[in-house]
């Protein structure tokens, strides 16, 4: 975990590297944290993105489709985690062939999460 510019650089159990926000109340170098994201800050595209050093990018498949108009939900296998995200599908109707088994690419700010202190059991 690295500190730089309000910006906290973090690696999941699984091996992603993330750019996440800062939490307020700060953490210790080592710290391990949990990170929270909103289904709706995460963007979907069916090819990858340029690059952006700023930017979350990453691979996904396709685990399920739930529609239900407004609030259709798209559930992903992270390529690289292995995280289950869950991801608000657009209203543009880009997406509506989508299905199991397909892969996305994801994108998102570190200005979108947060990170909390994990709390040690």
């Amino acid at each position: 975990m690295e500190a730089s510019d309000g910006i906290l650089s973090v690696e999941t159990t699984g091996g992603a590297r993330l750019r996440v926000t800062v939490p307020e109340n700060g953490l210790a170098s080592g710290q391990r944290v949990q990170v929270y994201l909103r289904p709706e800050a995460i963007a979907l595209s069916k090819s990858a993105p340029a690059a952006d050093p700023n930017a979350n990018d990453g691979q996904g498949i396709v685990e399920s489709v739930l529609f239900n108009g407004a609030n259709s939900m798209v559930i992903l296998r992270d390529a690289t985690s292995g995280a289950t995200l869950s991801v608000t599908l657009p209203q543009t109707g880009a997406f509506a062939g989508l299905s199991k088994g397909d892969t996305v690419f994801t994108r998102w700010t570190a200005d979108q999460a947060r990170s909390y202190p994990l709390a040690e059991a």
